[in-house]
């Protein structure tokens, strides 16, 4: 187990690594790259639905979508049949950064899978989603979200001045 958790510490530094490489070469992070390549196959899809998709919170996807918006990767727009929701659609700039580009981490993946049998490819998957699926789920006891209030005092009544 103690070689599986440092081949994960290791994974996960390799992934922080590259995204930092990625933001300095092509300008975006790694997790920015994945919202602008699933927007270049969803156009006009939502803040909640890409979180949906992309397994990211809700709020994490907004702050990468921030970032993307002020880089000029990214439009908002405002849904015609309902004001009140959001749609989000690459821009040019966006679109020049979406699409296969060597040195990201699909391109790095990708270069790996094609070396491994669809055998080890499956199991991989397989125990990635049931680490995933371990790692989120509530399995801590659930704590109040607010402190109950203590019991206020009822307010003297002023008494009237003579």
């Amino acid at each position: 187990m103690r070689r599986f958790l440092r081949a994960l510490w290791e994974l996960d530094h390799a992934l922080n690594a590259r995204s930092k490489r990625m933001l300095a070469e092509i300008g975006v992070t790694g997790p920015q790259r994945l919202v602008v390549r699933e927007l270049g196959r969803q156009p006009g899809a939502s803040p909640a639905e890409l979180a949906r998709l992309l397994h990211l919170h809700p709020a994490s996807v907004t702050r990468l979508v921030a970032g993307l918006e002020r880089r000029g990767m990214v439009a908002r727009e405002r849904d015609q049949a309902d004001t009140r929701r959001l749609r989000l659609h690459l821009t040019p700039r966006g679109r020049r950064i979406d699409g296969a580009q060597p040195g990201t981490v699909e391109a790095d993946i990708q270069q790996v899978l094609r070396s491994a049998s669809p055998r080890h490819v499956e199991e991989a998957l397989v125990l990635l989603r049931a680490l995933a699926a371990v790692l989120t789920a509530d399995r801590a006891p659930r704590r109040p979200t607010q402190r109950p209030r203590p019991t206020q005092r009822p307010r003297p009544t002023q008494r009237p001045r003579a």
